[in-house]
């Protein structure tokens, strides 16, 4: 499986489960991400920190952990490679490309997968074009509204060209197919979000609090900082409301500082991720989602 991070998004969410799905179905899996993040999800029931301890290089020079061993027959390995590049600073970005697309390749050479199931843009055409000389199927999966996943002409030419050769093209709703031309068309379907178990597992009553709750990575796509202001425009009719966004991202800091200078600290609050989300939003009276675009929105669902 092949993606940027485990960052904690809508995207990283669904491959995280199903991971934890196929070890559980006795699957070996690789995971590939070009980076950490700082907040990522737990995998196997380990969090990133801990299993990184274990980070070692193997003889190829590729940054490898074992995060899980199989405890049965039954049961399937995890381990995790990193494909960053060395000092990236220092390549253009042409350069840079042909290195990235060169390392995985290697990457794929050596542990020799049976597919690749790659999410999101960029990672889906590197996914295609470095598997097909080893003549590793891919699946690729688009994430978001392909028009806005693929802005300009040249990445849409590029993801026509790439996602022609793919074994599978998913996409999360049937108005985004028609993205695409017949060719790819024919090889695409249709897999929307699932819904998690905890969410359907979660009793619910009539005790809702004064909240209003918004879900989601802190970044500009999300509009976090237009939901503040919303709040706050409305706060003194509504004695006794709070807003509480969970997430985290590189606005959340800058956020968290717009609130305390409005002064507004009792009132709004950014508390970071919660494992327990639906513990929490089963209490709030109104589901917030500003965002100025999403592909089939997990917090929604």
């Amino acid at each position: 499986m092949y993606i940027s991070s485990m960052n904690r998004g809508g995207a990283e969410h669904v491959m995280a489960n199903l991971i934890s799905h196929f070890v559980s179905k006795g699957y070996d899996v690789i995971l590939v991400t070009t980076h950490k993040a700082e907040c990522e999800y737990t995998l196997c029931g380990r969090e990133t920190a801990e299993y990184s301890e274990s980070e070692y290089k193997d003889e190829n020079g590729i940054e490898t952990v074992r995060i899980h061993e199989p405890e049965s027959d039954s049961y399937g390995s995890l381990i995790r490679c990193y494909s960053e590049i060395d000092s990236p600073e220092n390549g253009s970005r042409l350069s840079n490309f042909r290195a990235r697309c060169r390392k995985l390749e290697d990457i794929w050479r050596i542990t020799k997968p049976d597919v690749i199931l790659s999410f999101i843009g960029k990672n889906n055409m590197m996914a295609v074009k470095t598997a097909q000389k080893l003549r590793i199927p891919v699946a690729v999966s688009v994430r978001a509204d392909p028009e806005l996943e693929y802005p300009g002409e040249a990445m849409k030419i590029a993801a026509k060209h790439y996602y022609s050769k793919a074994a599978l093209v998913i996409m999360q709703t049937q108005e985004s197919l028609g993205f695409f031309g017949e060719q790819i068309r024919k090889k695409a379907i249709v897999l929307r979000n699932p819904i998690d178990p905890k969410c359907l597992n979660c009793d619910t009553d009539d005790t809702k609090e004064k909240v209003f709750m918004a879900v989601g990575r802190c970044d500009e796509n999300k509009r976090h900082s237009m939901i503040i202001d919303a709040f706050a425009a409305v706060s003194s009719r509504l004695p006794g409301y709070r807003l509480v966004i969970y997430g985290e991202g590189e606005l959340r800091s800058s956020l968290i500082t717009k609130v305390r200078d409005m002064g507004m600290e009792d009132m709004i609050s950014l508390p970071g991720v919660s494992d327990e989300i639906w513990a929490e939003m089963k209490k709030s009276s109104v589901f917030v989602l500003a965002s100025d675009s999403e592909g089939m929105p997990n917090s929604l669902i």
